[in-house]
């Protein structure tokens, strides 16, 4: 009797439910052009050097991306700027291009910076005149890029919008039958083991320059479908093919 007192008075304790954790929902990646959008707002470069010479204040390019990085790693982009030496006709111009990458997709944008190499400047040699000219052309990228304005900037004295227009013009020039045969000769080399026809990679690479012909391309997208064909042929035989598939 004894024990079923005991047993009827006890106090049942009831199993206690587990507390849900609240379920933290997984941040969406912000999209690429919004970080670009963000860092060409956000991104501040003084013009902090000064010119003796022609009396005004400018930004060098290693003061644009020491004011970059700081973003570069805030938004979680990755920039990338190269350079190359180009020939339009008996002059030598450094292209660089400006490549921002987004570490969280495969989106990307670039822009394109040229500057003239001299054939001579006062107090320099071949070496310092190709470094100063790389540093234009970088900063005309970036600039472009991140939309820098470049007014009395450049390093590049009171003659800057002249040498633009310059190298605009020599950029859009027609190119020459030797430069067409070039071209035809590196489809020709290229078109092996192609799942299209020679035509058709033509009609394809003009589509994508928007010249109607090769006799019609400018220097630029002459450049630029030689550029496209030689990677080609380069990975064509790196990996020890003699042909590749590839739709251009």
């Amino acid at each position: 009797m004894t024990e079923e007192k005991q047993q009827v008075g006890a106090t049942v304790q009831e199993p206690q439910a587990e507390t849900e954790k609240p379920q933290v929902e997984a941040t969406k990646p912000m999209d690429f052009f919004v970080k670009l959008t963000c860092i060409q707002n956000e991104l501040s470069v003084p013009k902090n050097q000064y010119n003796n010479y022609g009396k005004y204040n400018y930004r060098s390019v290693e003061d644009i991306q020491a004011a970059l990085k700081p973003l570069l790693k805030k938004y979680k982009v990755a920039m990338r700027i190269t350079d190359e030496v180009i020939r339009i006709k008996e002059r030598f111009y450094l292209r660089a291009t400006a490549c921002l990458r987004d570490c969280e997709s495969d989106a990307w944008a670039e822009n394109i910076g040229y500057a003239r190499e001299e054939d001579e400047r006062k107090g320099m040699d071949s070496s310092q005149i190709t470094g100063a000219c790389s540093s234009y052309a970088r900063k005309y990228a970036l600039g472009g890029l991140f939309l820098l304005d470049d007014i009395q900037d450049a390093d590049a004295r009171d003659n800057q919008e002249a040498e633009r227009s310059r190298v605009q013009r020599a950029v859009n020039q027609a190119i020459s039958q030797s430069q067409i045969d070039q071209l035809k000769r590196l489809f020709d080399e290229t078109q092996q083991g192609s799942m299209l026809n020679l035509e058709t990679r033509i009609t394809n690479m003009l589509r994508w320059t928007g010249a109607p012909s090769i006799p019609q391309l400018n220097q630029q997208q002459w450049q630029a479908c030689m550029h496209q064909l030689q990677l080609k042929k380069e990975k064509m035989y790196s990996n020890g093919q003699q042909s590749l598939n590839y739709n251009q």
